[in-house]
């Protein structure tokens, strides 16, 4: 069964590479919660903290933070809905069986 792991904070350090401050990234990423993606079959791995919206993929796994901008970074003419994402769901793979 996959799943779609949801965290405040990024469970791996990795986004937190293109922080100006590294300090920042504290909370972010720890040994023990980089596997969890492959651990609990993760499809998608959703958090914010960071203030950077932005997708990226580590190891097949989709990693979307969803956190909004600062509101000092905030486009005057941005819309409400263009800070709005849909999360895919997950469609498990069908057996020949099944089919």
């Amino acid at each position: 069964m996959s799943t779609v792991l949801v965290n405040h904070w990024p469970l791996h350090r990795e986004p937190t590479q293109i922080l100006r401050h590294p300090e920042f990234g504290l909370w972010c990423g720890t040994d023990q919660t980089a596997r969890w993606r492959i651990e609990y079959n993760a499809k998608i791995v959703v958090y914010g903290h960071l203030h950077i919206p932005r997708a990226i993929e580590l190891s097949g796994v989709h990693l979307e933070e969803v956190s909004m901008e600062y509101p000092r970074e905030w486009k005057s003419q941005r819309a409400r809905s263009d800070w709005l994402c849909e999360m895919q769901p997950c469609v498990p793979n069908q057996s020949s069986e099944e089919a």
